[in-house]
């Protein structure tokens, strides 16, 4: 019973920190991108978007590739 806690417990840990590294690569991409382009609202909506997007596509693929292979092992 500890072994499905743990479990649960390293996939919250795991979401949170590629949640917040997410949003260190959006801050980072506004300061890489406002020498050129300003840091106006038009630039992060295109950098939320795009990552939001990406991310969309990811969980897309990931959702069947775990449809396709059932077994985690």
């Amino acid at each position: 019973m500890k072994s499905i806690g743990l479990k649960k417990f390293f996939l919250y840990i795991t979401g949170f920190f590629c949640g917040m590294s997410v949003m260190a690569i959006e801050l980072g991409a506004s300061r890489l991108m406002a020498p050129y382009f300003s840091s106006s609202q038009v630039v992060y909506t295109i950098i939320i978007g795009t990552v939001m997007i990406a991310m969309a596509i990811g969980n897309i693929l990931g959702g069947k590739m775990a449809d396709k292979y059932k077994n985690p092992d």
